[in-house]
């Protein structure tokens, strides 16, 4: 009897499983077909929905990569707080933006004339001085160090960091000025003493055997170098020498000529140059040049043999208004950041008008701007500033012989520039 009643209970709960089952795999095909149905009536707004998400989770991975690595670096989020510490508030500024701090290096500084942040890290700085040397700070400039190796000259002109993956913590600076070292004796010059390298990310300096010179003689082109660039496609170093350009394929170790002839003195051999991010190269010699180099070269590659004259003495695409060998001096340049390096090449130099409130004011210089992809050239010399009334040595637009003569480009505004005189100023177009 008791086997009877318990075989009925079992054979009941069984019927009353197999009826749940039945009814949850019918709601699941009816939730089913419904969603299949919602999706083909609706597909198109939801993969436009879809492919937006996906493009701005795109859009935000490539705003915090690092565009060499594809990557985006360790640590970014602490960086952004450090640097954000570092920012002044919005009660700090006032309504014209125009206000600037002081930052030193306030243990002797000196004048500088070169000056970077950390690809990596925006907190660290390096700072060169003409008479006081090289100046790093880890905390945003709220303090320095002085790093020039002891026993060597306290001189920096140039300065540049390897923004390569992997060579971030490689550096160099160069030495010696050639223009207007000193107050009053016009065209005095300081002579460098080579080319110094640091591997540990600008705590310590050694300099180039390869660049070295007496220091006491003006017997090497490295005794003045004005500016040095690193390709950022493959690691090459180029020094802007006194009248040459020189190229290092080998970290520094050796160097070549690959534009221009040695000689001349301080003032017939300043030069100037800058490299894109694809590796083209921009170089310039001053119009005192007296071997008919003086203007604007490039070159895709920097070998020696394929540099093309595009501004100066016999180029046949010098821009009307350029003026002609002998009446004009220093050249300087500025090249406007990926993704628009082949769209804006300014380009500044020393007219040679000394301007005269109780004769001829005028600006003591002129500007122009390259467009690669179009190879033209535009004359922008008559909107450098000419401000209301007149000052010797200050207004219009003056550059005591080509010494305060200076051009930026803002990294994310091709359009955004300034340059310096004596005073300085700002174009946002």
């Amino acid at each position: 009897m008791k086997s009877k009643i318990f075989f009925s209970v079992t054979f009941v709960i069984c019927l009353v499983i197999i009826s749940i089952i039945s009814l949850v795999k019918k709601e699941d095909y009816n939730h089913d077909a419904n969603t299949t149905l919602f999706q083909n009536n609706s597909s198109i707004e939801f993969n436009e929905k879809y492919d937006g998400i996906e493009d701005r989770i795109k859009f935000e991975f490539d705003m915090l990569k690092d565009p060499t690595t594809g990557k985006i670096p360790r640590n970014i989020r602490e960086r952004e707080v450090r640097f954000a510490e570092t920012q002044p508030t919005r009660e700090e500024i006032n309504d014209n933006l125009n206000v600037y701090t002081t930052l030193g290096p306030g243990n002797l500084g000196g004048r500088t004339r070169a000056f970077e942040y950390d690809i990596l890290d925006p907190l660290i700085m390096l700072s060169g001085g003409v008479s006081s040397g090289m100046f790093r700070s880890v905390d945003g400039g709220a303090s320095w160090t002085n790093v020039t190796p002891s026993g060597e000259i306290h001189n920096v002109t140039s300065l540049a960091q390897d923004r390569r993956a992997g060579f971030q913590s490689n550096w160099y600076y160069g030495t010696g000025e050639a223009l207007g070292n000193t107050a009053s004796l016009d065209a005095a010059f300081y002579l460098g003493h080579g080319i110094y390298k640091s591997i540990d990310n600008g705590v310590s300096w050694t300099k180039l055997a390869a660049t070295n010179s007496t220091l006491e003689d003006f017997n090497s082109p490295f005794d003045l170098v004005h500016r040095i660039v690193v390709n950022p496609v493959n690691g090459h170093i180029y020094a802007a020498c006194q009248r040459v350009i020189e190229r290092s394929i080998d970290g520094g170790t050796t160097w070549s000529i690959v534009l221009g002839t040695s000689g001349g003195d301080n003032l017939t051999g300043v030069t100037d140059i800058v490299c894109a991010s694809t590796g083209r190269l921009y170089a310039a010699f001053t119009g005192r040049e007296e071997t008919g180099m003086d203007g604007v070269w490039t070159s895709t590659t920097g070998n020696l043999g394929t540099w093309t004259h595009i501004a100066g003495t016999g180029s046949a695409t010098t821009p009307p208004g350029w003026n002609a060998a002998g009446t004009y001096g220093r050249v300087v340049f500025a090249l406007a950041s990926f993704p628009f390096d082949s769209l804006a090449l300014y380009v500044l130099y020393g007219n040679n008008v000394v301007s005269n409130c109780a004769g001829v004011a005028a600006p003591e210089a002129d500007f122009f701007r390259w467009h690669q992809l179009s190879s033209v050239w535009t004359d922008r010399s008559a909107n450098l500033p000419d401000e209301a009334g007149c000052l010797n040595n200050n207004d219009p637009f003056a550059v005591q012989g080509g010494y305060d003569l200076v051009i930026a480009v803002k990294p994310n505004d091709p359009n955004f520039v300034v340059i310096g005189g004596t005073n300085a100023y700002r174009s946002t177009n």
